[in-house]
């Protein structure tokens, strides 16, 4: 992210020319996606938000995710035991 709003970024066009553009508050705000919006926002969140933050995001991709990997760890035994007695 840009350490300040007035900051200069610079571009290189085709034929290796730099060009120097000013950054402004109003630009950036306009251009700013909803990605980059969240991207600021966990930015902003203090150490003890951010680790509150993570283990929320890890409990609920592991209440979503374990239940099916469970499932097939069941189905891979009994296709297993199936195909020993054939």
């Amino acid at each position: 992210m840009t350490k300040d709003l007035d900051q200069v970024y610079d571009t290189v066009d085709m034929k290796g020319e730099t060009e120097h553009h000013e950054i402004d508050e109003t630009s950036v705000a306009a251009e700013l996606t909803d990605l980059q919006k969240e991207i600021a926002i966990v930015a902003a969140l203090s150490d003890e938000e951010y680790t509150l933050a993570e283990k929320k995001l890890v409990r609920k991709i592991d209440m979503r995710l374990l239940p099916t990997l469970f499932i097939l760890l069941v189905l891979n035994y009994l296709d297993r035991n199936a195909l020993a007695y054939v």
